[in-house]
């Protein structure tokens, strides 16, 4: 009885995950974030191409819960619920942001707070080579959305004629940044990293290049030395 109870507790936190994820595809593929304009520090268009590895990671995590992998007990429900809490807000935030962009840029911030959350969850989940797939998709939504949600205020700032600057990443990235050194997770700098390569040359993207670029590998180098 308490088997079946276990199970199917991972099968509903995997379809939680699961449909959560397809309401934030849907709803992103429905708004035209083309006709929004655009902060200057924003990063090229390609850089937005990372969503396309970030819903399939998210599936797979989704797909652990359903085929019954073990997590820590501890903390597969509330990392569960944050995670899907994060793209339901994001959700939110893709069916707002033409019409309210304000409101909704307060609802992304809230989606980062979540994913972040989801990181510190995942410090009770070693990072370790057989558990790479399901860190992948959380890890790199809380890197990614490290640069979106203060993309997103911006957005709304140019909207209401408001002065806005690319320093405006640094609060969000030192945030996640410290997060990341503190959990040994190499994963979630890289979206900042990646971002930064593409946006516009500056003091603000060379500086947190390299924060990120240094946090993730002091995070992979003290994981593959407690390996050892």
């Amino acid at each position: 009885m308490q088997k079946n109870m276990e199970r199917g507790t991972e099968v509903a936190l995997g379809v939680l995950i699961l449909i959560s994820c397809t309401s934030s595809i849907l709803l992103s593929g429905r708004a035209s974030f083309g006709q929004l304009p655009s902060p200057s520090y924003q990063p090229r268009n390609e850089a937005f191409g990372i969503w396309g590895l970030i819903f399939p990671l998210l599936f797979i995590t989704s797909l652990y819960y359903l085929l019954s992998w073990k997590a820590n007990g501890a903390a597969t429900i509330p990392f569960s619920i944050l995670l899907s809490s994060s793209l339901i807000f994001s959700s939110v935030w893709a069916g707002l942001v033409e019409s309210r962009p304000a409101l909704a840029s307060f609802f992304l911030v809230i989606s980062y707070l979540f994913s972040v959350s989801t990181v510190c969850i995942l410090s009770f989940l070693p990072f370790s080579p057989s558990k790479f797939l399901f860190l992948s998709g959380p890890s790199l939504l809380a890197g990614w959305l490290t640069l979106a949600a203060p993309l997103s205020v911006s957005l709304s700032q140019i909207q209401a004629e408001w002065a806005n600057s690319e320093w405006m990443l640094l609060p969000t990235s030192l945030v996640t940044l410290t997060v990341s050194s503190a959990t040994s997770n190499p994963l979630v700098p890289i979206p900042i990293l990646f971002g930064c390569a593409l946006s516009r040359k500056s003091l603000a993207s060379a500086l947190l290049a390299t924060l990120s670029l240094s946090s993730s590998l002091f995070s992979l180098i003290y994981v593959v030395a407690k390996s050892h």
